[in-house]
């Protein structure tokens, strides 16, 4: 209260503030002593006035301006401070000296001294000087400050999870009130884990030092548990029905894992939340839960829950009227709505109804239209009319676009992603797209980690501010694995590659790979770079350019009858440009040339024992053919589209791609070929957004030689391993002369996946997989046939396998480990029953 009177002859006023902990209120009160006409050169009589924080001190400021002459700050004086040094104070004082006093500040500066944690009370003061001149004085009472913190009796919840919960550490000083409310926090900690009657006694002591030492004895007594969870007054839906949809459940033999019988307040009453708008969506239109009791039992501290419900009635939904502010037909809009007449009443359908609504006025510009239905109830014939209310507000055009979180990103590969720009109409469209093409880029969190935040600065323009999160994009990374990395690699033994690669390098969208591979069959060195936006004057849209070049040495010893193990030794360069058409952007079309040396280190003598001449002759022109030294020179072409939600952690949508490759004949080379394959991904959530996926895959190739030509052993099909069907090894499906793999002209396969989150942070997550293919057809397979020995030649039709089995993903390290059982195992030649095949690396 602000009392003014004639009857003082000094002026000051003093601040008194009272801090009501549990509330963090600040209450001011301001008490000035002297005759106003006098100090403020006004007259005033029996004023008064109150109010509570920073309010008090603005209208109270208010008054005092407007009265007062002017007053400059002459010093700051502070007293009362032992343990904060006067440099930090005046610091958060919101006052120098030389400045005009302004009363309306005395609210942040309580505010801020408070902040500081260390004050039980702080007075102010304001001494009158000649000549309009004041001295701004600031009594402290300090609270004692803080010694140290000990538990007693704590068996069942430990000082780190307090500590990480509440930071009682960095608490500076402390007085009885506060020591209180800390132990209503631990008491909560006790709650969360089912520890409702615990009893904590608080003790402070004052060392020889002037500290202060506080000590919690705590009585945890027993741990409760929740038996029965039941329903009353619920006729239309069983018990069942109603508990599979709540927080709160019973009590069972692995309830100590997913957290069943838990009692948690806060709970259950979300779940009498939960309930009403289950009965409100199905009809229910007056349906209340209208008191949950609560029975436990003292000796065993088993509860019983009780919710009782009052259904009610069954309502219909009557007229559906809306707003259209003669800017759409209104017939256009009711037809778009969820809710329609006939219908049962159904809540989650008004906010449906809503969200649509909101979503078509939005690509009008209106982005704050507010939408409220208005129900209308005909108790009598059970009748719900609902009035849609809206108030567009205005037309919302972007000021400016911010993009903040991205430390390492540049801005430009942002923004060039937007499909809005700074001038344009704010609709929510714009926003999505935007949105799911930066999340494409892959260098965001892929749960959180792309949102827009709208700032309205006027009436008609906003701020748009891009909160991004950035991943790690770079990899310095050591991989293990077996079966083979993909579907061209020979490898099926212990293998070990090394390398370092980033998708986002120094923040300017430029992929780069380097990566060294080693294994007792496969070697190589690879360098590859791409940049993803490169304007050309050429070119209508952007487009990316990048290379590969890449050293490779294969020892194929799976090869079992031959005299030497062939080795090949493979030096490349690729070129690739890539771009979208303007009519299809999210068509991805790559052109690429490149040329390719084989060469093998020495000739492959077939020794296979047992065999007739003719039998080894054939085999031996067939292995002369595929592994023989040659150029390839070739074009390619590849076209498809990745609409996933993440190049990355995809939880929906798909990709696809068709490719073709051209090895043109030159005289000099023996190669020459065309080859064509397609590939598509689909991807669906069954739970939630990530935490079940649905994943289908399928792979479909032909090759064929020309001109007379060869294909290179590498470029045929060899169906088998982690990248095709799990379970088999490199080449096992498809055609084979006496176990070898020799390469098929045709291949398919498919892999389905259930693809389960088994941490909430996606950091581990299980796979169950079914795959299954084919190879067949390799070329000079005529001659079997013509020599009568196509008995030598096995799987060159199409002769589908499967597999089933299970993996896990570990994010960090990043793990992959597949175990795949062959469904049709073959033990009349001793066909191992699975593989294993994993793979390993680290991210930094």
């Amino acid at each position: 209260m602000l009392k003014i009177t004639k009857s003082f002859n000094k002026f000051f006023f003093s601040i008194t503030v009272f801090y009501i902990l549990s509330n963090n209120v600040y209450i001011s009160a301001i008490i000035p002593a002297t005759p106003v006409a006098q100090a403020l050169g006004n007259t005033a009589t029996n004023i008064a006035a109150s109010a509570m924080a920073s309010n008090a001190a603005s209208s109270i400021g208010s008054i005092i301006n407007n009265m007062a002459t002017r007053k400059i700050i002459n010093n700051i004086i502070i007293r009362g401070n032992t343990l904060v040094p006067t440099d930090t104070l005046l610091i958060k004082i919101p006052y120098r000296t030389g400045q005009v006093f302004d009363a309306a500040l005395t609210g942040q500066l309580i505010k801020n001294l408070y902040g500081l944690k260390y004050f039980d009370s702080i007075q102010v003061e304001v001494e009158n000087l000649p000549e309009n001149y004041i001295n701004l004085i600031i009594n402290l009472k300090e609270k004692k400050k803080l010694e140290s913190i000990t538990y007693e009796g704590n068996s069942n919840l430990n000082i780190e999870e307090i500590e990480k919960k509440y930071k009682f550490s960095e608490i500076p000083a402390i007085n009885q009130e506060e020591a209180l409310l800390l132990a209503e926090q631990i008491k909560r900690l006790y709650q969360e884990k089912n520890y409702h009657n615990v009893d904590i006694k608080t003790e402070l002591e004052i060392t020889e030092n002037n500290t202060i030492l506080v000590k919690f004895n705590i009585e945890e007594g027993k741990k409760a548990t929740v038996k029965r969870v039941n329903f009353q007054g619920n006729k239309a839906f069983n018990g069942k029905k109603l508990r599979s949809m709540i927080f709160t459940r019973e009590d069972w033999i692995l309830g100590a894992f997913d957290k069943a019988g838990t009692y948690d307040p806060i709970m259950v009453e979300r779940d009498k939340q939960i309930l009403e708008n289950f009965y409100q969506s199905n009809g229910y239109f007056t349906a209340r839960v209208i008191d949950v009791k609560t029975d436990i039992n003292p000796n065993t501290q088993e509860m019983d829950i009780t919710f009782i419900i009052d259904e009610g009635e069954i309502y219909t939904i009557g007229d559906i009227s809306v707003d259209t502010h003669d800017k759409i037909d209104k017939e256009i809009l009711l037809a778009a709505l969820p809710v329609r007449p006939g219908q049962p009443y159904n809540k989650d359908l008004l906010r449906q109804s809503i969200e649509v609504l909101r979503t078509i006025w939005g690509q009008f510009g209106y982005a704050y239209a507010d939408i409220a239905p208005r129900p209308m109830a005909d108790f009598e014939n059970k009748l719900i009319d609902i009035k849609f209310d809206t108030e567009l507000g205005n037309q919302i055009f972007v000021d400016r676009i911010n993009i903040e979180g991205n430390e390492k990103t540049r801005d430009w590969v942002i923004r060039r992603k937007l499909a809005i720009n700074e001038g344009e109409l704010i609709t929510p469209q714009a926003l999505d797209i935007s949105k799911a093409r930066v999340e494409s880029l892959g260098y965001f969190d892929p749960q959180d980690g792309v949102n827009w935040k709208i700032n309205k600065i006027s009436d008609n323009l906003a701020e748009l501010n891009l909160m991004v999160k950035e991943i790690r994009t770079g990899k310095l990374y050591g991989q293990v694995g077996f079966g083979g990395a993909d579907d061209k690699s020979p490898a099926s033994a212990l293998k070990v590659s090394a390398g370092i690669s980033d998708r986002n390098f120094m923040g300017t969208g430029i992929k780069y790979t380097f990566n060294l591979t080693f294994s007792q069959e496969d070697r190589g060195l690879l360098f590859n770079i791409y940049q993803p936006h490169l304007t050309l004057p050429w070119f209508n849209t952007p487009v990316g350019a990048g290379f590969d070049a890449y050293v490779r040495k294969s020892l194929y010893d799976e090869f079992k009858n031959v005299a030497d193990i062939p080795v090949e030794n493979v030096t490349g360069l690729i070129g690739n440009l890539t771009f979208s058409p303007l009519f299809m952007p999210n068509l991805s079309t790559i052109v690429n040339a490149g040329i390719e040396r084989i060469h093998y280190n020495n000739k492959v003598i077939v020794e296979v024992p047992g065999q007739n001449q003719t039998e080894r002759d054939l085999f031996q022109s067939i292995v002369n053919r595929r592994f023989e030294d040659g150029t390839v020179h070739w074009l390619g072409f590849i076209t498809g589209q990745d609409l996933r939600n993440h190049p990355v952690y995809p939880s929906k949508g798909y990709n696809w791609s068709l490719s073709s490759k051209f090895c043109y004949p030159v005289p000099t080379s023996n190669f020459s070929f065309f080859k064509v394959d397609l590939d598509a991904t689909w991807l669906t959530p069954l739970i939630g957004d990530s935490d079940l996926i649905f994943l289908l895959h399928g792979h479909a190739g032909f090759a064929k030689p020309l001109a007379g030509k060869n294909i290179p052993y590498r470029e045929l099909y060899h169906v088998g391993g982690p990248a095709t069907v799990r379970g088999y090894l490199y080449g096992q499906i498809g055609p084979q002369v006496f176990g070898d793999s020799i390469g098929a002209q045709k291949a398919l396969w498919i892999n389905a996946e259930l693809i389960f989150a088994a941490t909430k942070d996606q950091s581990l997550r299980g796979v169950l997989f079914y795959d299954g293919g084919a190879a067949w057809d390799t070329p000079s397979g005529a001659k079997f046939r013509e020599l009568g020995l196509q008995d030598m030649l096995k799987n060159n039709r199409f002769n589908y396998r499967h597999s089933i089995g299970f993996g896990i993903r570990l994010a960090s390290p990043p793990i992959r480990i597949d175990w795949g059982f062959k469904l049709d195992r073959n033990k009349r030649i001793n066909e191992p029953a699975s593989e294993v095949h994993f793979n390993m690396a680290q991210d930094f």
